[in-house]
């Protein structure tokens, strides 16, 4: 399993034909401390469905690239908030928040010029107040220690050190409802 997530070489993207895939390329690079100049990490892009079904759980697949050591253990946050210019008064944040790799290799063992691929499972609708309506969501995430955030040096950014990935759909289930 550890050959499939930590790699001498940048991992290559692959999705599906057909629109039901989101591969997005980044570039973003992250700095452990607000202030830093200097990047830890970068997130080289991401990979998750266009849409998912309202209390499905669903994958999204990061691609990294560490740039230096990293001091500590962090973790990864996802979040997946409603759009409000589409969707206001929506509902809560679904979280994906989870140890990086599966949890196998701690983020401090993690060696400069390895590139890591994180494939985590959102479990959707479980840390949600009001599971999953129906509509357009927008899709973030980072990596956290405690209360602490890594810095976002470059990239999409909603300016509290939040990673914009792009926007996703929640559907009702098929058969359910009518028109979405």
């Amino acid at each position: 399993a550890a050959r499939e997530v930590i790699l001498d070489h940048e991992p290559t993207m692959r999705c599906r034909q057909g629109g039901g895939e989101v591969c997005r390329k980044l570039g973003v690079k992250l700095a452990e401390r607000k202030g830093a100049v200097e990047p830890a990490l970068e997130i080289l892009g991401a990979k998750f469905p266009a849409a998912f079904t309202t209390g499905k759980a669903f994958p999204i697949e990061l691609h990294l690239s560490v740039l230096k050591k990293l001091q500590g253990k962090w973790k990864v946050f996802i979040h997946v908030d409603p759009d409000p210019r589409i969707n206001p008064g929506l509902g809560g944040r679904i979280i994906g928040d989870h140890d990086p790799l599966g949890g196998i290799f701690d983020t401090p063992n993690w060696q400069p010029g390895r590139f890591m691929v994180d494939r985590y499972r959102i479990p959707a609708g479980s840390s949600s107040t009001v599971g999953n309506p129906v509509g357009w969501y927008l899709l973030y995430v980072g990596f956290f220690q405690g209360e602490s955030r890594m810095a976002v040096l470059s990239g999409p950014s909603d300016g509290s050190d939040r990673v914009f990935l792009g926007k996703i759909r929640v559907r009702r289930p098929l058969g359910i409802g009518c028109g979405q």
